[in-house]
Formats: C-alpha cells, sequence, structure tokens
C-alpha cells in the first residue's frame, strides 16, 4: 500500500478592520486529518492524504512534539489544489480511466467517454475551525517559546505552535521546513481575536489565523452528460489514468483571481484528478503529479517559454526549490500541499507546456538551492524594478542571508544610493537607472517588450475613487482623502507600513501586499511607488497618481533580469547565483527507470523532546 502525506495551508480572503488598526487575513495553521487510499497507476501509483500535526503549547507542560516525516521512495509525488468553492465541476476525460471513492474502492473500471461529465455538491455541511492570532513565526524554538513566556506572564493567552516537516527522498534528508508560529488564543470567532490584533498592532503585524477542529462532510453526485453513467459517493471520488497519456479537461476555471487578469478558462491536466468536499463545503479539484510534470506546468505558466533557456532552467530550479521548501509548512488544513495560484506557484497543467520549457526542467532534473543545509525559499517575482528586497520586510517571517535585498546590476556605483530615503527613492523612480530589468538599457527592448511597462509604471485615481476603494477593500470609510504618509520602506523602497489620511479617519497599513490591495482596484503592480496629488481651489486633493517600480513583492530573482542576464551570456548557475547569495546548487533526486513506477511515499510520527 502506498500512502502520501500532504500538510498544507488554507488561504482566505484579506480583510482589513480599522477599529483593531491591523490587516487580518484568514489563514489556517494546522492539519486535520490523515487518509489513506489504495489506487493502481501504470506510472502514477500513489495515494494521498493530509495529515496533522499536534499542536502543543510548551508554556502549558507538553513535553515534546509529535513530529511528522515525510519519505519519497523515488520521485516526489505532489498534490496540487486546483480549484475550490465550486458548487459544481465539469469535466472531459481524454483516455481511459478508473473512478474511485476516496477509499480506492473502484466505481467505475476502464471508462473511456466523449461525453461532458459534471459533479456537484448532493449534501455538505463545512468544517468547524478554531481561531488564533499570529503574531510572528520563528525559526528557532528557543526564541519563539521564550516570547511565549513572556506574554504568559504578563497575561496573554500565548502558545507555540511547530509547522513544517521533514522531508526525506530514499531514506535521505533533504529538508526541514520545521518553524515556529507565536499565536494567542483558542477563539470559535474571528471577532473574538479583535482586542489582541489591536493590542499588537505596533509591535507585531498580527493577522488571524484558522485551524480545522471539524472537518468538512458531504455527498457528490457524479454523472454523464446522457446519464449513461452516474454515481453518488462521499466525501469525493478519484480519476485515476490507466496510462500516461490520459488526461482531463476542467472547464471554466477560475484564473488571476483578484488580478486584472481575472477570467475562466478550460484547462487540461495529466495524473489523477480528485474531486472533493472542500473547508466550505463547496467542491475543489486536486491534480496528484509527478514534481517534474508539475514543473513542467509551471515554469512556462510563471516566465514566458520565450525567454531564453538559461532563464528558464534558473526559473525550473527556482521553482523546484519553492516546492520542497514549503512541503508541510503552506495550506495546513488542505487535503493537498499547495495550490495552482500565485499565492504558491501559478500552476497551468499542459495548457503552455512547449518543449523548449520542458528541456529546462528535464536539464535540471532534481536540482534545487539550499543553504546552510535546507532547501531555499526560492522566491522570485516578475519585475523587481532595480533592486530587490529582503524577505522578512515582505512576509512575517524569520529573514534569510539569501533572500537580503540588493541591486539588480554589477555597477557598485549604485551602492551610494539609499532607497529608504525618500529623496533617494524618488530620484530612483524619476530617473531609471542602468539595472538588468531595465530592458531598454541593454538593448533587448524588441526580446522583451513588454517588460519596460512594468518596470516603470503609473496609476492616476480621482479622490472620490480612491476614497471609493480604500472603503471597499478596507471597511474603513476614511471620509475626504488627505494623503498618504509613508512610515516605513525596505531595501527596495517597497512600502510595509503607511497611515492613510482622512477627515473622518486615519488609517494604518500594513505588509506590501495589504498596501497593493488597498490602494486598488486590483492590485498595484508593487508597493515601490510615491504619490502626487493635484488639489482644488481649496486645497483639497483632486487626482492622485502613483509612480511606481516593478510587478510583484521583489524578493529573490527577478525574472526580467533572469532573462537580461541570459542575454548578456551568462548561464543559469550564474544567474542563481546573482540573486540568490550563498546559495548552493544540489541535486536531491533522479529520474531513472526504477524511480518512476511502484512509488512508496509515508508520514512517520514520532516524539521529539526539545
Amino acid at each position: 500500500m502506498k500512502i502520501v502525506m500532504g500538510v498544507n495551508e488554507y488561504l482566505t480572503r484579506i480583510q482589513l478592520n480599522y477599529y483593531m488598526k491591523a490587516v487580518t487575513s484568514n489563514f489556517a495553521i494546522s492539519v486535520f486529518f490523515i487518509v489513506v487510499i489504495l489506487v493502481g497507476v501504470l506510472i502514477m501509483t500513489c495515494a494521498a492524504s493530509a495529515g496533522r500535526n499536534r499542536p502543543l503549547s510548551p508554556a502549558s507542560g507538553d513535553s515534546g512534539w509529535v513530529e511528522n516525516v515525510i519519505e519519497y521512495t523515488g520521485i516526489p509525488i505532489l498534490r496540487v489544489g486546483l480549484l475550490e468553492g465550486y458548487r459544481r465541476v465539469d469535466f472531459h476525460l481524454n483516455g481511459r480511466y478508473t473512478f474511485a471513492d476516496l477509499k480506492g474502492k473502484p466505481i467505475f473500471t476502464g471508462l473511456s467517454s466523449d461525453l461532458r461529465w459534471r459533479s456537484k455538491v448532493e449534501k455538505s455541511d463545512p468544517a468547524e475551525f478554531v481561531y488564533r492570532v499570529l503574531l510572528k513565526t520563528y525559526g528557532s524554538y528557543k526564541d519563539a517559546l521564550a516570547v511565549a513566556d513572556s506574554l504568559t506572564d504578563s497575561g496573554f493567552p500565548a502558545k507555540v505552535i511547530k509547522i513544517g516537516v521533514m522531508v526525506r527522498i530514499d531514506g535521505s534528508i533533504i529538508n526541514d521546513s520545521r518553524k515556529y508560529r507565536l499565536v494567542l488564543g483558542d477563539f470559535q470567532t474571528e471577532e473574538e481575536c479583535g482586542a489582541y490584533l489591536e493590542e499588537f498592532f505596533d509591535e507585531y503585524s498580527p493577522r488571524v489565523v484558522r485551524d480545522v477542529i471539524s472537518p468538512p462532510q458531504g455527498r457528490i453526485e457524479f454523472y454523464d452528460a446522457e446519464y449513461d453513467y452516474s454515481g453518488s459517493v462521499d466525501k469525493g471520488f478519484r480519476l485515476i489514468p490507466e496510462s500516461s497519456e490520459c488526461s482531463i479537461i476542467l472547464h471554466k476555471v477560475k484564473v488571476g483571481g483578484g488580478f486584472h487578469w481575472e477570467d475562466t478558462e478550460d484547462r487540461e491536466y495529466p495524473g489523477v484528478i480528485e474531486i472533493r468536499i472542500d473547508l466550505d463545503g463547496s467542491l475543489m479539484a486536486i491534480n496528484e503529479v509527478l514534481i517534474d510534470q508539475y514543473l513542467k506546468g509551471v515554469v512556462p505558466a510563471e516566465m514566458p517559454a520565450s525567454y531564453p533557456l538559461e532563464a528558464l532552467k534558473a526559473q525550473a530550479v527556482a521553482a523546484r526549490s519553492e516546492v520542497l521548501s514549503k512541503l508541510g509548512a503552506k495550506h495546513l488544513n488542505d487535503p493537498y500541499d499547495l495550490c495552482a495560484k500565485v499565492h504558491c506557484q501559478v500552476y497551468s497543467g499542459l495548457k503552455n507546456c512547449s518543449s523548449k520549457s520542458d528541456r529546462a526542467v528535464v536539464e535540471t532534473t532534481g536540482e534545487v538551492l539550499k543553504f546552510n543545509g535546507r532547501i531555499c525559499d526560492a522566491v522570485y517575482s516578475a519585475v523587481c524594478g532595480g533592486h530587490t528586497e529582503n524577505k522578512e520586510v515582505v512576509w512575517n517571517s524569520p529573514p534569510e542571508a539569501y533572500l537580503i535585498g540588493g541591486f539588480d546590476s554589477d555597477n557598485g556605483m549604485l551602492d551610494t544610493i539609499n532607497l529608504r530615503n525618500e529623496e533617494h527613492f524618488r530620484s530612483w523612480i524619476d530617473s531609471p537607472p542602468e539595472v538588468f530589468c531595465n530592458v531598454q538599457a541593454y538593448g533587448v527592448m524588441h526580446q522583451l517588450a513588454g517588460a519596460m511597462k512594468y518596470y516603470r509604471w503609473e496609476e492616476t485615481y480621482t479622490r472620490q475613487e480612491l476614497e471609493k476603494i480604500i472603503k471597499a477593500k478596507t471597511g474603513v470609510n476614511i471620509g475626504t482623502f488627505f494623503g498618504i504618509e509613508t512610515l516605513k520602506r525596505g531595501a527596495s523602497g517597497r512600502l510595509y507600513e503607511i497611515e492613510i489620511l482622512g477627515s473622518r479617519s486615519n488609517l494604518k497599513i500594513k505588509n506590501e501586499l495589504n498596501i497593493r490591495r488597498s490602494l486598488s482596484k486590483t492590485h498595484l503592480k508593487s508597493s515601490s511607488f510615491y504619490i502626487t496629488v493635484v488639489c482644488d481651489s481649496d486645497s483639497v486633493p483632486r487626482q492622485i497618481t502613483f509612480h511606481g517600480a516593478g510587478w510583484g513583492h521583489g524578493v529573490g530573482m527577478c525574472q526580467v533580469g533572469a532573462a537580461v542576464i541570459a542575454h548578456l551570456g551568462e548561464d543559469y548557475r550564474q544567474i542563481l547565483e546573482h540573486y540568490y547569495s550563498g546559495a548552493m546548487l544540489k541535486s536531491v533526486y533522479r529520474i531513472t527507470k526504477e524511480s518512476v513506477p511502484d512509488r512508496e511515499v509515508r508520514i512517520k510520527e514520532k516524539v521529539l523532546e526539545e
């Protein structure tokens, strides 16, 4: 029997709360259930389930942790969340499939059909949650415990919850993603967290996280367009291909959620597809796929396949590192390892695959970046704007030495510029320097024609438009917009704390993504901006223009910069060295004939004394 453990985190919508003066987001922080699934596939024999770390509070006297270990024999298999929140999911089969329930019991075998299929919720009950306030994530248990003890002594209900896992391939530990979350309380509702959000807003960047205490239940009906085949099953079902040539088309998949390219489209996927009840009692779809097949769907979705091969190879290594570094540390409540959205990495299945991007994956098979024995969290963004950012500025997590912001250039003369200084920053925006993502400066404008509109950009709103946006995004009526006070900038000039000034109230916002969301109909391209204001005769703002640099958070590799470096003749190793200083390129698995079939994936539990 083959078993796989998926440890995941559930991402929900951002919600800004004025009374708390804090930005809260609903992320889940632990995993609830373990499901053992028996399946048989020619090249993808595997099963999947979600495991749960037992959240222990050392402050309450627990003597140890229950440690989760993911162990792979052969090539890692991933469970990717493709969609959720659907009342029905329509699909087409390309090839012969077995329909099975979540326990592996066949419903239909060897079924081939040209008809459109539909699955829909027959009945369901959503999951139940406990809510907590996440103050900070630490790399050290002792550091987290010291703060928790201090808060407990001061009368706050603090505890430390461990997330992450150790990952083994063929018996060798390839990564340890364990980290420690400092949290407050066990609340039945999100609203009960409000007092602590307000109390700790200035010292931390607190947010609400939720943890499943009772899993969702439900029953799903499925049938073809002519009702030749139909069935009904508890919790979910699996579509298992009989060969590697099979694929499934999911119809009306939502893509680009929250961004200006938001849309729906049909997507084709290899491997196993699992349709099941999600946390809210609707439907989700999960793709079970070998890691390199997954990467063939990520690389061209995250970087244009027209980019130079060496840039695509750098992208493949970064994406592979991202996946393996975050196993067990994201989507903690979900029965999948990572999602197919920007939140994890964009995965488009077979849609954008090309021979060039496939080659980039194959020629870097098994390669990841490592630093101090751990696989790097090798994040990346489209256009850094000329200077990358420190990891801790963007996310409330420990800093990493290989993710320190720097100029996207080999010109040491730029080092005298301090982008935290407002005068320096405005000059930087208005007089673009010669950096790698300034494609015009390197004569590759025709090959990367679309990049310049993200290198430097402007976005303009009337005062009334911006007031409506702020109210819609934050729930706060600030009255008449007067301006924005820049409180904290990172190394790249990206804002991570601002105060919006209004006639009725002022509103503080922390976190670069929250800032981008709160000041735009969709998202500002980055938080690396300053504003100019045109006033009327009464000195009241009439028009506000954002003058910005870059697209994305700016941490790690700049994708356009990587393409330019490749155009200049450097290889993918040199590109990675430029963006992830001090990281080492290592191979953690290889593909052989023996490594594909009969893979075994197990979850092991043991108690570790701290």
